[in-house]
């Protein structure tokens, strides 16, 4: 879950928690996850060419990153920090 937001950091603290608690979102606290599967079901070098994009198994998931050729911007404002290059 990725969260952005700007103004008083204590309201803003106060609804991220109560948005945590009204979706179940474990804390911190809340144990070890559950062991991820060691192998998936389906064979990785037949996905990749059908998406077009290379990926790779972490914990179980098929994780396949796709960049964007567009600005990347916050409030109207560029991030040069996440902006392709």
């Amino acid at each position: 879950m990725h969260i952005a937001s700007h103004g008083d950091a204590v309201p803003m603290a106060k609804a991220i928690h109560q948005a945590l608690a009204l979706t179940k979102t474990p804390g911190p606290d809340a144990g070890p996850a559950a062991p991820p599967a060691a192998e998936p079901a389906f064979d990785q070098k037949q996905v990749e060419p059908i998406l077009g994009h290379a990926a790779k198994i972490n914990g179980g998931v098929l994780q396949i990153g796709v960049p964007g050729s567009e600005s990347i911007t916050d409030a109207g404002i560029l991030d040069l920090t996440n902006s392709a290059k």
